[in-house]
């Protein structure tokens, strides 16, 4: 289920439980032009929500950690206020992927070349990590990443190991040798 489903869904949910209270509370009459509108919406509500449901789209499980996964992208992804809604959805889709891959270099390219400057701290480390984790999973090595890429990167990176930024928990865990290799390049 997409990510937009998945808030359709929820809010359908969250305006039949008000309907429903709305309707209990004011007990109105069916033929009342108030109670024929929340019955209409109620109907119409409980309609979606039966599609939604029947195409498979909520199963528990795995779709529920997925729904749980595509949450928290939403989450992060609302966060960043100054990116546009075309830029969020880039954003969106990187963060749907663990880790990058050399198909991703075009996209990656003209993402930190044109938005990745206004995304927070927060948005920032999710793109590094899935950037680090491709090298991890020896997709690529970090000569091979885009010129924007690379070099925000490494700006990120000689920030944070030169003390000017402070330093994530992982990052702890780099043997001091391999910290000075990278400020000897």
């Amino acid at each position: 289920m997409s990510i937009l489903e998945e808030t359709e869904y929820r809010r359908l949910l969250e305006g039949i439980e008000v309907a429903e209270t709305l309707q209990g509370s004011l007990r109105l009459e069916s033929g009342q032009i108030p109670g024929r509108a929340i019955e209409n919406f109620l109907h119409t509500a409980r309609e979606r929500v039966t599609a939604i449901e029947h195409n498979g789209e909520l199963r528990s499980g795995e779709d529920e950690k997925k729904r749980n996964h595509n949450l928290a992208i939403l989450v992060i992804v609302e966060r960043e206020i100054r990116l546009s809604t075309q830029e969020k959805h880039t954003f969106g889709g990187f963060l749907e992927k663990s880790f990058f891959t050399r198909d991703d270099f075009d996209e990656l390219d003209q993402f930190y070349d044109s938005a990745y400057d206004r995304l927070s701290k927060e948005g920032k480390a999710q793109m590094s990590h899935r950037v680090w984790e491709g090298i991890r999973q020896a997709e690529y090595d970090f000569t091979d990443l885009p010129l924007n890429v690379k070099k925000k990167e490494a700006d990120q990176i000689y920030a944070i190991l030169s003390g000017e930024k402070p330093m994530p928990e992982a990052m702890r865990q780099i043997p001091e040798n391999d910290k000075q290799d990278l400020f000897q390049q």
